[in-house]
């Protein structure tokens, strides 16, 4: 699954339903601050960690400035309109 961590733009295999339906809820509020220039409604991920398949622990990227820049970098961030509510 993508994720948007602290290292950057990730791919990583998740071992969990729970982990996957966390990363759904994190780019639902990742969509909702940055259409609103509202940092506050990722402030419950901060200290949120996914575990990968392998083992290796990643944060949320939670910086609204740097969330801009990954989403910038992108080619198509049209597909975060799926995570609309």
């Amino acid at each position: 699954m993508l994720i948007y961590s602290t290292e950057g733009q990730k791919t990583i295999v998740t071992a969990s339903s729970k982990d996957r339906s966390l990363i759904g809820e994190y780019f639902a509020s990742v969509y909702k601050a940055t259409k609103n220039n509202d940092p506050s409604v990722l402030a419950k991920f901060k200290d949120i960690q996914i575990v990968d398949a392998e083992g290796k622990v990643h944060h949320f990227e939670t910086d609204l400035d740097k969330l801009y820049e990954i989403l910038e970098a992108q080619e198509e961030p049209e597909f975060l309109e799926i995570y609309q509510h």
